[in-house]
């Protein structure tokens, strides 16, 4: 069968994935986006990404995990290349998801239409301490440990629940749902691995703007809550990215092991929370987007 006889979203339930597609036989020219959440956890080759997305626009990674592989488990891999702060997920309090089979996620959901593709990923049971022996011996033989000043701890997440549509027109929209057993600091994240980020203003505090420099085309992103949010942009990692281990490229050159740019969302002290975010990736100009002000409810 042609590509353009197969559904646009697939759901693979069994590892936790889910990829949608504006046009699959040209991939290479359109819009994809994916949804992770696994139920095997973060262990092994696995990252702390429960209910992280992807983002591809004309074949080329727009939003991504960022940092650098040189080992399994040296200082910048457990405390950045393999944690939630690498991510387009959710940090909780600043801390990451727990690393280890215990730190696990699941996609209840998926919807393939003509127009509008959906998933829905659950990581609620991907937060708290690390409990695996495995990891903790990792941590260990450098000399970390797992704690709070090094991104990991109990946040006491209850529900984390991301609702991800790929529009029809260039749109990709997320509605995280978002529970804790006492108020902490919710914190959505995106990340560019090959791209600049730049902050854009607004008069709004509970909304934040940012645009991504590429030569793609035009990418925005705008987050809404329904109380004030801080944004922090920036190109460092928490760790360093050190090729201490001289790993090199397909050509057998030594791989510098550049900044890359990560953007930080962040909310007040709540216990229960929702980020609204809505990004648009277009050949043309993108859209300004404006919340309706209403006095009568609806």
């Amino acid at each position: 069968s042609s590509p353009a006889d197969l559904p646009k979203t697939r759901k693979f339930a069994d590892i936790g994935v889910v990829a949608m597609h504006e046009d699959l036989k040209d991939a290479n020219k359109t819009l994809s986006s994916y949804l992770i959440s696994s139920p095997f956890g973060s262990s092994g080759h696995g990252h702390a990404s429960q209910n992280a997305f992807t983002i591809n626009f004309k074949g080329k990674v727009i939003f991504g995990g960022t940092g650098y592989y040189s080992n399994f488990s040296d200082k910048h891999n457990l405390l950045d290349y393999r944690t939630s702060k690498a991510y387009n997920t959710i940090l909780a309090d600043s801390l990451n998801q727990k690393i280890g089979e215990e730190g696990y996620g699941w996609i209840p959901r998926a919807i393939s239409g003509k127009h509008i593709q959906y998933a829905l990923g659950d990581a609620g049971n991907a937060y708290g301490e690390i409990k695996s022996d495995f990891w903790l011996n990792r941590f260990k033989q450098i000399n970390v440990v797992p704690n709070k000043t090094n991104g990991y701890g109990e946040s006491g997440v209850t529900v984390y629940r991301r609702h991800m549509l790929q529009l029809e027109g260039g749109y990709i929209v997320l509605y995280d749902e978002l529970e804790a057993k006492t108020p902490i600091k919710w914190t959505t994240q995106f990340q560019c691995p090959y791209y600049t980020i730049e902050a854009q203003n607004t008069e709004n505090a509970t909304e934040q703007n940012f645009i991504v420099n590429s030569d793609l085309g035009n990418v925005s992103a705008k987050v809404i809550a329904n109380s004030p949010l801080k944004m922090q942009v920036h190109n460092k990692f928490f760790e360093p990215a050190v090729n201490w281990n001289k790993v090199t490229n397909d050509e057998g050159q030594i791989k510098d092991f550049k900044e890359q740019w990560h953007a930080g969302i962040t909310s007040e002290a709540k216990q229960k929370f929702r980020f609204l975010t809505i990004i648009q990736i277009k050949d043309g100009k993108t859209e300004i987007i404006k919340r309706l002000d209403s006095n009568d409810g609806v």
